[in-house]
């Protein structure tokens, strides 16, 4: 069996050889089955090369990402947590590039589950992006709404930095 540090270190060298890739994509919350070609991020060890609580900030430079994707991960998030980890998301992105987020739709059975600690639908997203309600919701971003659907059960949303 290998040992805990061999394994570290496999996955540091696999996550520098990712970030010197022309193109930075992160998953955040990727789970047990990350998206290709994405870098996984998430607060379990799942065996992806950065195990992370979101919550405290990004690990990367700012504007040094290409493109975040993040699928069922931030309706886990608390709700007093979310404008932190939006901010977060936009100051990696690059200028001009895309977050592509699914959540569970308020509206939908799955939006209300045990483990869920914030809620979703079209208004939040447009406060987020100070898009609508009032200063004390609002966000230091300038990300540009491009999508804001709801798909069945599902918001999906996506964004451009705007810097």
């Amino acid at each position: 069996m290998e040992s805990k540090s061999k394994i570290r270190r496999f996955r540091l060298l696999h996550l520098e050889s990712e970030l010197t890739k022309k193109e930075v994509k992160i998953e955040l919350g990727c789970g047990s089955h990350p998206k290709d070609g994405f870098i996984g991020i998430d607060i379990r060890d799942y065996g992806q090369p950065i195990i992370w609580d979101i919550t405290e900030g990004l690990p990367f430079e700012d504007s040094s990402v290409d493109e975040i994707y993040s699928q069922h991960c931030l309706e886990h998030i608390a709700k007093e947590d979310i404008r932190g980890v939006w901010e977060e998301m936009y100051r990696v992105l690059k200028e001009g590039h895309i977050a592509k987020i699914i959540v569970p739709h308020v509206n939908s059975d799955a939006g209300f589950l045990h483990d869920h600690l914030s809620q979703w639908n079209e208004l939040a997203v447009n406060c987020l992006c100070n898009l609508g309600g009032s200063e004390d919701h609002n966000t230091n971003t300038n990300f540009e709404l491009i999508l804001n659907l709801r798909v069945n059960d599902e918001l999906h949303i996506e964004v451009v930095a705007h810097k």
